[in-house]
């Protein structure tokens, strides 16, 4: 009697087979959604009515989604190898042999050419097709040897989404992208992304590590009071009665759950502890810390 395959990992089945459904899988589409950014400048600019630019910007979102799906099958075929000893990205259609690598260049090449004939045809400014040539090649500079370089690959991966944000803008074509507003705005933008992301969350990570889950959950809820007092020390900004109430309504909040319970237990004559405070019943182990 012949030995069995071996069975899919729980929760993980194997997808439908068929040629016409791998392929589909290999595009990605789930992943399309993400080219929704290509819309915030117009948003933002309270333009979204006209319509015009709103076929602009379909035209930019379809060249985007062709150009990540041909990105994402390169990354397939350089993975595929490590893919099949994965238990569940050994599903994917390159890694499963539903597909042939010759398919998957053709096809990367096919969506990646029709991306810019859409936006040579459809008359997208240049500034669209150059960013549109750049998030190309990063994201293929990203599967060949960015992905494998620590902190870089996140610095990349944040860029990727700022591309698509800039060619929304590019596409709808209501605000030119100059070099000069990014060297006005350096200063800002250092102190926003080094300070503000990198520093500030590094540090939130590393004492999160070591603080028990309810207090600092207590500790971030914060956040919006020691933002106002920040502003209102380093950058005299004044609250209005309204946002002055809300801070205090959530510094009340904080309190009262931090020092009711104790409170009420004093009150009932009891020795309770507040549940913040209270052990657990087993030890927390600490995580590991690593840069993402």
């Amino acid at each position: 009697m012949p030995d069995a395959a071996p069975s899919a990992p729980p929760g993980n089945p194997p997808p439908p087979a068929g040629v016409a459904w791998a392929f589909l899988r290999a595009l990605r589409p789930t992943q399309w959604a993400k080219n929704l950014l290509l819309a915030v400048p117009l948003l933002a600019a309270h333009k979204a009515g006209e319509a015009a630019r709103g076929v602009d910007l379909a035209l930019a979102f379809v060249a985007f989604c062709l150009t990540a799906s041909g990105i994402y099958i390169v990354n397939d075929l350089l993975d595929r190898d490590a893919d099949r000893r994965h238990p569940t990205k050994r599903f994917r259609p390159f890694a499963a042999g539903q597909l042939a690598p010759a398919v998957g260049l053709a096809a990367a090449t096919v969506l990646i050419s029709a991306a810019l004939t859409l936006a040579c045809l459809g008359r997208l400014p240049g500034r669209f097709i150059a960013l549109l040539v750049l998030y190309a090649a990063l994201s293929a500079s990203y599967s060949l040897v960015l992905k494998r370089l620590l902190l870089l690959d996140v610095l990349v991966l944040a860029g990727l989404y700022t591309l698509r944000v800039l060619a929304g803008g590019a596409a709808a074509a209501f605000e030119p992208v100059r070099a000069a507003d990014f060297v006005a705005g350096l200063i800002p933008l250092l102190y926003s992304g080094i300070i503000s992301g990198g520093v500030a969350f590094t540090m939130q990570i590393v004492a999160q590590a070591y603080t028990p889950p309810a207090e600092a959950a207590l500790i971030l809820s914060l956040e919006s009071v020691f933002a106002a007092i920040a502003g209102s020390i380093l950058l005299a900004e004044r609250l209005t009665a309204a946002a002055m109430a809300g801070c205090a309504l959530i510094l009340f909040s904080v309190l009262m759950v931090e020092l009711g319970a104790p409170l009420l237990t004093r009150l009932r004559g009891g020795a309770a502890r507040s549940p913040a405070a209270a052990p657990s019943a087993t030890p927390r182990a600490q995580p590991r810390l690593r840069l993402p």
